[in-house]
Order: C-alpha cells, then sequence, then structure tokens
C-alpha cells in the first residue's frame, strides 16, 4: 500500500535501464486485449513480450524519450515500476521492424501485422508527441506512477491508441479525447486518442 510519504521520481531511460523497462512493460501488457488477440496463449506472450519491448526500445532510444518511474520507498534501489515509451514531433519514421518482429510472433505474426497495420493507416499526419506504450507494473498499479508520467510537461498536441478501458479512461484524465475507435477483423477495440495543446497540463 502506497503512504503519504512515498514520491514517485520521474527520469529519461538510459540504455542501462531498457532491458529492465522492456521488463516492466511486458507485465504490464501481459493481459492486455490487444496483445492477447494478437498472441492468444499466455505462455507464449509472456515470452515474447519482453523482447518485443527491448526491439522498439532499441529502435527509438536514439530519441531520447524514454521515461522510467519508480517510488523512492522501494526497497530496491535502481527498480523501475513503470515506463513511458514516447516519439517526439521531429522524430525521423522507426526503421524497418518487420523482419525482427516476424521471427520473433512467428505463428501469430498474421495478427500483429494487422494491428500494425491498422495503427499506421489512422495515424494521424499533424505533428505531435506520441506515446506509443505507457505501462505500470502490475504490482505497483494504482499508486498513481502512470498519471506521473503523463504529467511531464511536454508542450504541443499528443496522441496515442488505449488499448483498453482503464487505459482509456487514464488518458481521459489527463485531457486526451477519443478521435476514433479502430478494430481490424475481430480483434478488440482500440481508441485513438488525441490531446490538444492547451490539453497538454491537464490530469490528476
Amino acid at each position: 500500500m502506497r503512504t503519504n510519504t512515498d514520491i514517485t521520481t520521474i527520469r529519461r531511460a538510459g540504455f542501462d535501464d531498457l532491458a529492465q523497462t522492456a521488463s516492466v512493460l511486458a507485465a504490464a501488457f501481459q493481459d492486455d486485449p490487444v496483445f492477447t488477440w494478437c498472441v492468444p496463449d499466455a505462455t507464449r506472450r509472456a515470452a515474447v513480450l519482453p523482447t518485443f519491448f527491448r526491439v522498439v526500445a532499441n529502435a527509438i532510444a536514439v530519441h531520447d524519450d524514454i521515461h522510467v518511474a519508480a517510488v523512492t520507498s522501494r526497497p530496491v534501489s535502481g527498480a523501475i515500476d513503470g515506463a513511458a515509451m514516447w516519439l517526439p514531433p521531429e522524430a525521423a519514421p522507426v526503421g524497418d521492424l518487420e523482419a525482427p518482429f516476424a521471427e520473433l510472433f512467428g505463428d501469430d505474426a498474421g495478427r500483429a501485422f494487422e494491428i500494425v497495420g491498422l495503427l499506421e493507416e489512422h495515424h494521424p499526419m499533424t505533428p505531435h508527441h506520441y506515446l506509443w506504450f505507457l505501462g505500470v507494473a502490475p504490482a505497483a498499479q494504482g499508486q498513481g506512477i502512470g498519471s506521473a508520467l503523463l504529467r511531464q510537461d511536454r508542450p504541443g498536441p499528443a496522441y496515442l491508441e488505449a488499448t483498453s478501458k482503464d487505459n482509456r479512461r487514464l488518458y481521459e484524465r489527463h485531457g486526451f479525447e477519443v478521435v476514433d475507435e479502430l478494430r481490424v477483423g475481430d480483434s478488440p477495440t482500440i481508441w485513438a486518442m488525441w490531446r490538444p495543446a492547451e490539453a497538454a497540463t491537464l490530469g490528476g
């Protein structure tokens, strides 16, 4: 249980943080509806997601916009409780990840690429900050860590895709509004969400 003396600290992730960041995000998204649809077998999903998030982290680390969070009262020094992976408006397109993802997802690659194609098709062209992933370790959820990561000063509009109703509600509290509902085949709903520049300081 979190106490009044607990403080969430946020910092930019360094290269040495990427493996732990990937592990935290993998745990956070283990039961996510969209990842569950992409990789139905839970054991296989638990094996795939840490590598998936490490590939993503390595691909965007050059932009120095991955942030990690920790509750200072944790007994383990250097532990990471949550992470947010952003791409800034000026970011060059992420390199081709098709080959490593095809190998990683194996027989599940078809569904994974359907989701990737859907998101790419509906991604806005207006310059914006893109929140690719935000997640909190299951044991640390409900302590305001996600909100702390979203309160980072980030001027200008922002965009994300919420993959669960709980995440959607979190983002709505921080000024994001649903602009589209996306699905492919029998996939779960994905909510495309936009936060205008003037709403960037909202949240609680």
